[in-house]
């Protein structure tokens, strides 16, 4: 009875991992973690979101760029065709106060908040691998 029960277990497990298991070879189940942490998309999809963390990292660190304003008007709309007046502006932002130093640890935080999630995840992945692997 427990040999029929081993195989019934094995049968309803196999279309779960036959991405990951060879039945003549057998896989260890460091085979089948690495296999996992690989594979698996939700993963995949929360280490870009590495990417993006780094990302913003070197744009917090980034200066503002300066920004040059042009206008012209003319009086033709009031009637008055003589009237005409052209300003030009250029404004530099000021970063005061460590604003560009908040900045920078605000988003080095985040990062680091998004790779613990990362390593989160792969330790619950690794764990359900473990209890898939061991039962």
């Amino acid at each position: 009875m427990n040999g029929a029960s081993r195989a019934t277990n094995s049968v309803a497990v196999s279309p779960i991992l036959a991405p990951y298991f060879d039945p003549l070879q057998g896989t260890s189940a460091s085979d089948l973690v690495r296999r996992a942490l690989a594979s698996n998309r939700e993963l995949a999809a929360t280490r870009l979101d590495i990417e993006r963390g780094r990302a913003r990292v070197r744009q917090a660190g980034l200066r503002p760029n300066p920004t040059i304003d042009f206008e012209q008007t003319t009086g033709r709309l009031t009637g008055s065709p003589g009237e005409s007046e052209t300003s030009v502006g250029v404004s530099l932002p000021l970063e005061l106060n460590g604003q560009r130093r908040r900045r920078i640890e605000l988003a080095q935080a985040e990062l680091e908040a998004i790779e613990a999630e990362v390593a989160d995840r792969e330790r619950r992945l690794t764990g359900e691998v473990l209890t898939l692997y061991s039962e």
